[in-house]
């Protein structure tokens, strides 16, 4: 909203804050219009210099220190830090917040386009926004995110390589350093290899306008949309939420330029079901209402009807896609349709040859059908304790046939399981269960474990009288402070 053009809270125009809404904040006077124009201010953004930029806002509003902190999510000897000097806001997701809370335009900050207009619908937040962009790549309408602000994400300008030729070495290695962050990732959490994989990425654009054979460039544009998914993943396991949906939509955008290769196509399915796991997420959280619900099916049926270069999915890609059909009539309560989902996605994998499966598609696994299951019936519990018998049977076996190298997932998974048998009636094995999960994510770096533990204490809650759920809720307190520690 920001931009000196309405009230984000009133609607009033002319001004970011009107004087009753700005009084309601805390602040003293509103921020006029053009507060952000000023030369001062749009230097300072420029250099992502938030000390000026503090002083002035605290200047104009007759905000105290301590005041700005809270509305920043920053405590007042940081805020004081900022303002002389002593600290600078590096982190991406404190620096949304600021801009957030200050009604920044991003684009002062490199951050994307220029001021848009405000929502008429308190739910078309900016993660409907950004879902609306990945489709509208998706489906060739040319819009939203494109190259130059996927480089606003990185440390530093496109520039170039200096190099003139590429050739199949080079995406070799471009694979091979994927692969590590991917491995990473998936044994350690996403916190380890997140600022890597995303740094090399932008290398990796670099070489975007090297001379290479028609092959190679298909090879370079699919190992570069490789590196951006795993970097959105990692970025998403660690609640950059925003980060890891521009990196899947620079992804689906490279991945376009494309021609009849399937590996582009299962790949695209892959990225927007990486989109659509988020969304479930998000919506489980609870704080969209049904809009992340409504997203996630949106993008799973545009996962169902994807070709690339006229090629369709393989079959192990399109089992997937089933299972997040069933993931979907879960949350939604839809038993019966979330069965059929499932039933169709093991279906379609009992016919797939399994070891002639794309390497693209080889953590389509017997044990990862087993958490699609188990998952789909976890969420239905949420609405029927009654499926929670089921989601004990194939969490469980997920568990104890994930090898070495899922770590994360089999920590993330027993979390999940013992909230199932707290809501089977088994309160003992789950106590038994969480601390195997506390112990596990608390090893890892990975935010989103940690709110999947958050999870499973508020689910243990009713039974906080029993000795061992009430030790239970003690070790995730301690996990949970730890980590931030």
């Amino acid at each position: 909203m920001g931009y000196g053009r309405w009230c984000r809270d009133c609607g009033m125009p002319g001004i970011v804050l009107c004087a009753d809404c700005a009084n309601q904040a805390g602040l003293r006077w509103p921020l006029p219009r053009g507060f952000w124009d000023m030369p001062t201010l749009r230097g300072a953004l420029a250099k992502r210099d938030f000390g000026p930029v503090f002083t002035a806002v605290r200047a104009e509003t007759g905000l105290s220190q301590a005041r700005l902190g809270e509305l920043v999510s920053l405590d007042q000897p940081a805020v004081w830090a900022v303002e002389h000097g002593r600290r600078s806001l590096e982190a991406f997701d404190t620096i949304a917040r600021v801009i957030t809370a200050l009604e920044i335009p991003p684009a002062y900050l490199g951050l994307g386009p220029g001021p848009t207009p405000p929502a008429t619908d308190k739910e078309d937040t900016v993660d409907r926004r950004q879902f609306l962009t990945a489709a509208a790549v998706l489906l060739g309408a040319g819009t939203g995110i494109d190259a130059e602000q996927i480089d606003a994400l990185l440390p530093t300008g496109p520039g170039s390589t200096g190099r003139r030729r590429i050739g199949a070495a080079d995406v070799q290695a471009i694979c091979a350093l994927t692969d590590g962050f991917r491995r990473s990732t998936y044994s350690q959490g996403g916190g380890l290899c997140r600022a890597a994989a995303i740094a090399q990425l932008h290398e990796v654009r670099r070489l975007d306008d090297a001379n290479c054979t028609p092959q190679v460039r298909t090879d370079m544009l699919i190992a570069t949309a490789e590196l951006a998914d795993i970097a959105g993943w990692a970025a998403y396991d660690v609640e950059d939420h925003d980060i890891a949906r521009r990196l899947w939509t620079y992804a689906v955008a490279t991945l376009r330029r494309v021609e009849a290769e399937p590996r582009a196509a299962d790949l695209t399915v892959a990225v927007l079901l990486d989109l659509a796991d988020q969304a479930l997420y998000l919506h489980g959280l609870g704080t969209a209402g049904t809009t992340q619900l409504r997203e996630a099916v949106r993008l799973v049926h545009l996962a169902s009807s994807i070709t690339v270069g006229g090629l369709p999915v393989s079959a192990h890609m399109r089992s997937y896609v089933q299972t997040f059909h069933a993931w979907c009539h879960a949350a939604a309560g839809e038993a019966e349709r979330a069965r059929a989902a499932m039933a169709s996605a093991q279906d379609i994998y009992a016919g797939c040859d399994r070891a002639g499966a794309p390497a693209w598609a080889s953590f389509i696994t017997d044990a990862e059908l087993d958490f699609q299951g188990g998952q789909a019936a976890y969420l239905l519990s949420a609405h029927d304790p009654a499926h929670a018998a089921l989601a004990i049977d194939r969490l469980g076996a997920a568990v104890a046939n994930w090898g070495q190298g899922w770590e994360r997932a089999r920590a993330l998974t027993c979390s999940d399981l013992a909230v199932a048998h707290l809501r089977n009636g088994d309160p003992d094995v789950a106590a038994t269960v969480g601390h195997r999960a506390a112990d596990a994510i608390g090893a890892l770096s990975t935010e989103r474990g940690l709110q999947f533990l958050r999870t499973l204490d508020r689910e243990a809650a009713p039974h906080a009288r029993r000795p061992d759920v009430a030790d239970l809720r003690d070790h995730i307190r301690a996990t949970l402070t730890g980590a931030h520690a």
